[in-house]
């Protein structure tokens, strides 16, 4: 039904340790080449961290400046949404008000329970009927 991929079969917390597995395996990488490295060169004690450190922190204020770039935009695309659905219920609502008399606009049934609404449009002469079950 559903093309399988590489990790389904894998249950949530088999993901969660092989994913812990790979970073510790990558950390204990780095730590063996770092110490082969300072075997191999004892003249520097230490290397450029200043300027890592800097770079790192740099790329985490950008990250951190699109998220919120992302998340702005969002909330703006909501907002105008949310205005826009609420300017076409006013609209709709005034429209009504001008176009359908208030006789029409009661509901009329000679059965307890259900509401007949007739709805007009003047633009094109057309009605329709709104029927509802209380």
């Amino acid at each position: 039904m559903f093309a399988q991929q590489f990790l389904d079969p894998i249950s949530i917390p088999g993901v969660f340790l092989l994913i812990v597995l790979l970073l510790l395996g990558a950390y204990e990488v780095g730590f063996r080449i770092g110490r082969w490295w300072q075997i191999r060169t004892p003249e520097e004690t230490e290397g450029p961290t200043d300027a890592l450190v800097g770079s790192i922190i740099a790329f985490l204020a950008f990250l951190l400046a699109i998220t919120m770039g992302m998340a702005s935009d969002r909330f703006d695309t909501r907002r105008a949404l949310v205005l826009d659905e609420d300017t076409l219920r006013v609209t709709g609502q005034t429209t009504r008000q001008r176009t359908v008399p208030a006789s029409l606009d009661k509901p009329q049934s000679d059965f307890p329970g259900i509401q007949v609404r007739m709805l007009t449009n003047s633009g094109n002469g057309s009605a329709a009927l709104l029927c509802s079950c209380a």
